[in-house]
């Protein structure tokens, strides 16, 4: 039985949100601070190179992304079809990878605006179970773009080894 991506999502959300209502409180800015570090280089490292691979191996992505009107140019064909796919798992693995970061940026603006105010004083408990909880969906974010570029990577090794296969083939016929 395969579990639905939405599902095991819904899953890993509800986990979270248990685990931060449990022991979020446990936690402080400084226990959150190196794992924040962390995230924020990983996603600076696949946004880096996600970036690069794309604007490497797909220039007419990128240049249809500049120029939206490059878009109709291109010819579509079984080949484009595999392109648009491993395109898109990119392009969803960068955007991930800017919302881990923008979100860093922000945690790392406003904690030390918010933190000495009074009404969180008196509510620390419910903000520090919320800042883990943050913190806990950051990672899990990040964990999915890992994944993705793991599995775009497979996706473009499978097709480099079809491609090697059908030429041996068409050189034995």
């Amino acid at each position: 039985m395969i579990i639905k991506p939405k599902i095991l999502h819904i899953c890993f959300l509800l986990t979270i949100i248990a685990i931060a209502y449990l022991f979020g409180d446990k936690y402080t800015y400084a226990d959150i601070k190196d794992i924040l570090s962390t995230l924020q280089n990983i996603s600076a490292m696949i946004f880096t190179i996600a970036g690069i691979w794309l604007a490497y191996i797909y220039p007419a992505a990128v240049s249809s992304i500049v120029k939206p009107s490059t878009i109709t140019s291109i010819n579509y064909h079984k080949e484009t079809e595999k392109d648009i796919e491993r395109i898109t798992l990119i392009v969803k693995t960068i955007i991930i990878s800017a919302i881990v970061i923008f979100s860093i940026v922000i945690i790392n603006l406003t904690k030390p605006i918010f933190s000495n105010l009074d009404f969180i004083s008196l509510h620390k408990h419910v903000f520090c179970k919320f800042g883990f909880f943050i913190t806990a969906l950051l990672v899990y974010l990040q964990i999915i773009a890992l994944f993705s570029i793991i599995a775009s990577n497979i996706l473009f090794l499978n097709d480099i080894h079809d491609k090697r296969n059908k030429r041996e083939l068409d050189k034995l016929r």
